[in-house]
């Protein structure tokens, strides 16, 4: 993947934000793919090409690159659908609400821009789990993502659908 960025980035004169890993984690504890993965954050940084990660995982095998810390155009998301109960039930495979948290608070004290992607928020699970206390339990959450340094959050609902897969 780096070699097919890199010729595409020889073409460009003006080149968009890249985001990485709308439909799979770049930062799986794969040691393959941590490898590819910085490689082609290398690239990009080489290139001054704004990027954004989005991850379940840890980002910070990233840190082993340099001037990743100091590199400004970029944003790091780290998705954490609900709380622990939540994250067990949608992602019980993922790394858990403690390592996201862990991974999110110790970029941001480095100085990196850190967003929390709070998504999807199944709001009908969240009263399953809570009752007349899901919205407490939310804004609870916010109040962890500030805590850890989220310069953002990012938030959208979801909904469960009746329909069968075929």
């Amino acid at each position: 993947l780096p070699e097919l960025v890199e010729r595409d980035l020889k073409k460009l004169t003006l080149c968009p934000p890249i985001s990485l890993s709308n439909i799979s984690d770049p930062c799986q504890n794969i040691p393959e793919l941590k490898r590819e993965v910085k490689r082609l954050i290398q690239l990009l940084m080489d290139h001054g090409v704004s990027f954004f990660i989005t991850t379940k995982g840890d980002p910070s095998f990233l840190l082993e690159l340099p001037g990743f810390i100091e590199y400004k155009p970029k944003f790091i998301a780290i998705t954490i659908e609900g709380t622990p109960e939540v994250l067990g039930l949608l992602s019980p495979r993922a790394p858990s609400f403690d390592a996201r948290i862990a991974a999110a608070g110790k970029l941001s004290s480095m100085g990196i821009d850190i967003v929390i992607r709070l998504d999807p928020v199944l709001i009908h699970l969240f009263q399953a789990l809570y009752g007349d206390s899901w919205f407490e339990k939310i804004a609870g959450l916010l109040d962890v993502f500030a805590a850890v340094g989220a310069k953002h959050v990012t938030a959208s609902t979801g909904r469960l659908s009746r329909k069968r897969s075929p």
